[in-house]
């Protein structure tokens, strides 16, 4: 069962991105964040498998999210949605991290970008493991 971490204050974007997540996986638990204080409460009790966050929301930017999301955890997978980014936003999101960079007009893609994202952390976690191991032998 995955956990995700919803950040958007539009309550019909939230709606949808939980329709889609949970019609493709339907054991998934989507936590909805709207405030500020939702989100650092969300940070605190961290314990998500992936963030999906809006973009602009009224109290912060996507790309301050995904790093406190990464100062928190830097091996979540974080997924951005946005009807307002642009290519420059989402060239510099990419660089500091972000796994992907969804429209919202094309927001049906997220949950196979979700999965991509999921299963890679996933991966990468246990080659992690492995090169650790393989060290210590």
């Amino acid at each position: 069962m995955w956990k995700i971490l919803l950040v958007d204050d539009n309550p019909n974007d939230r709606l949808l991105m939980t329709r889609l997540i949970t019609r493709e996986f339907p054991d998934a638990r989507c936590t909805e964040v709207t405030t500020a204080a939702g989100f650092a409460d969300a940070l605190e009790r961290f314990d998500f498998d992936a963030v999906v966050t809006d973009y602009d929301v009224r109290w912060a930017n996507g790309l301050d999210i995904l790093q406190r999301v990464r100062q928190r955890n830097p091996n979540v997978p974080v997924l951005m949605v946005t009807g307002t980014g642009t290519e420059e936003v989402a060239v510099k999101a990419l660089k500091e991290g972000l796994n992907d960079y969804l429209i919202k007009q094309h927001m049906r893609r997220l949950p196979s970008a979700l999965k991509e994202a999921v299963e890679k952390a996933a991966l990468k976690k246990k080659l992690d493991q492995a090169l650790k191991d393989l060290r210590v032998s």
